[in-house]
């Protein structure tokens, strides 16, 4: 057996100042993911998935059971909106031929469609599922931080005690549960702080992609930061819709006759909203576009392999 370079780090990780050591703890505990995820949890969740069975394993201790979870696929905010617009346009266009549709009405000149009508509308298209699918999820119970806790040595030396302890049902379930909770330990309590370290420390253009890099000793840590402009639509959606519920609260004495219309040749009169209107408050909303940083993190030097663990 090789010798092995093991560290334990317990409390919280200072990022404060970043150092060729501490980085080198990053890039460590990276692959020390990476190692336990291709060794020890994604083999266990394929049997366990591959089996069928609801109960993966249960002892006294630790229960793991297998939860499936329907999805439904829903219209986004953007699609909603792009849907809006098509018909809005659609509408403008059939009136302007003359053509009548249901909900829109021409109001000395003005295109008009029915506030509420439309209001409606867009919540039968949002809840519209366009896909249905469903995912399988494992669920573990039990004592986990005394597993882990149990578990460190084997974890340290996962990639030889792992053959012969995943032939045994206990022993490889409370290995699963160990590394899966070191993954979640070392994802929140070193990979996220550094890279949100390094992404905060990176320079940045408004106008271009930059490359910036920094060295730390030994080691050089690159940041790609991309801008680019990014329009809220889930915003505009709830701008659109409280235009149109604004205009549908109105009656025949509070309409302007320019924007916002009374229509009592129905059954049940109701409020009508210029249809140009609600583009205009849809592309007022779209035009407010918030610059943001799409950042990407590479360590340009890898430092001595090592297993990361973490003690909570």
């Amino acid at each position: 057996m090789e010798n092995r370079l093991v560290k334990i780090l317990e409390g919280p990780v200072d990022v404060g100042a970043l150092t060729e050591e501490n980085i080198a703890e990053y890039v460590q505990a990276s692959e020390t993911i990476r190692a336990y995820e291709s060794l020890l949890i994604e083999p266990f969740e394929a049997d366990a998935k591959a089996s069928g069975a609801t109960e993966v394993y249960h002892d006294g201790s630790l229960e793991i059971r297998l939860r499936t979870e329907r999805r439904e696929t829903t219209p986004s905010a953007k699609d909603v909106l792009t849907l809006l617009r098509t018909t809005l346009s659609y509408a403008l266009g059939r009136n302007e031929r003359s053509e009548r549709m249901y909900g829109v009405k021409r109001f000395d000149g003005t295109v008009a469609v029915d506030a509420g009508a439309t209001r409606k509308l867009l919540e039968a298209w949002k809840e519209q599922v366009l896909d249905l699918s469903t995912t399988t999820k494992i669920e573990c119970k039990g004592d986990l931080a005394g597993i882990v806790d149990s578990q460190l040595g084997n974890l340290a030396l996962a990639d030889y005690v792992a053959p012969a302890l995943c032939a045994d049902p206990a022993a490889s379930a409370r290995l699963y549960v160990a590394a899966k909770e070191q993954v979640k330990a070392l994802n929140r309590r070193v990979i996220k702080p550094f890279e949100n370290a390094f992404k905060d420390q990176a320079a940045t253009d408004n106008g271009s992609t930059v490359f910036d890099t920094k060295a730390y000793g030994r080691l050089a840590v690159q940041v790609k930061s991309v801008p680019r402009m990014e329009s809220d639509y889930k915003g505009a959606l709830a701008a659109v819709e409280a235009t149109l519920e604004s205009a549908a609260r109105l009656d025949a004495s509070r309409v302007d006759d320019a924007v916002t219309f009374f229509n009592s040749e129905r059954n049940i009169p109701s409020v009508y909203v210029a249809a140009s209107h609600v583009l205009d408050v849809m592309d007022a909303a779209l035009g407010q576009k918030e610059l943001k940083q799409r950042q990407e993190v590479n360590v340009l030097y890898r430092p001595r392999a090592a297993t990361i663990l973490v003690r909570e």
